[in-house]
C-alpha cells in the first residue's frame, strides 16, 4: 500500500480512500438481518428453527461471516419478519411490506384513473366513512 503524506492511498480493495467514504457507514444485509430480528422480537434459535438452518448459520448470517445468503433462505426470512427483501438484501425501499387485499387492490387501480377532482371527493368520502359517529362515541 503507498501512501501520501502518511496517509494510505488505497483503503479497501484498490479503491482511493477518497471515494469509498460510503463503507464507513453503510449497513450491511448482515446489519439488517440482525436489527429486523431484534426488531421482531424473535432468538436467532427460533430464526434458524423457522428457516430451517442451524442457530449457527444464523449466527454466522448476523456476524458478516457468511456473506453471500440462498434466494430461498431470504424469502424465508422476509416472509417470517415481515420485512421486504430490497430493504434486507440492499437497504433500499420500505423496511415493512404490506400485505394488500383485493379490495385494497381494486381501491388503488379505481384511485389511480380518477382525475384530481374526483381524488379529493374520494378522499373526503373516506375521510367522513373512517370517523366515528358522534353518537356511538367511537364505537
Amino acid at each position: 500500500m503507498f501512501s501520501i503524506l502518511g496517509i494510505p492511498k488505497y483503503d479497501c480493495q484498490g479503491i482511493p480512500k477518497l471515494f469509498n467514504a460510503r463503507l464507513a457507514y453503510m449497513e450491511t444485509w448482515n446489519e439488517r438481518l440482525k436489527s429486523a430480528r431484534k426488531n421482531y422480537g424473535c432468538t436467532a434459535t427460533e430464526l434458524a428453527k423457522e428457516i430451517g438452518v442451524s442457530n449457527a448459520t444464523v449466527s454466522d448470517w448476523e456476524n458478516g461471516v457468511i456473506k453471500k445468503m440462498e434466494t430461498e433462505n431470504l424469502l424465508k426470512i422476509c416472509e417470517f419478519l415481515k420485512v421486504s427483501q430490497m430493504w434486507l438484501q440492499f437497504g433500499r425501499g420500505d423496511k415493512f411490506h404490506s400485505e394488500l387485499t383485493e379490495d385494497d387492490r381494486r381501491a388503488l387501480e379505481i384511485n389511480r384513473m380518477l382525475g384530481s377532482k374526483e381524488k379529493r371527493a374520494w378522499y373526503r368520502a373516506g375521510n367522513s366513512l373512517a370517523e366515528p359517529d358522534e353518537g356511538t362515541n367511537g364505537k
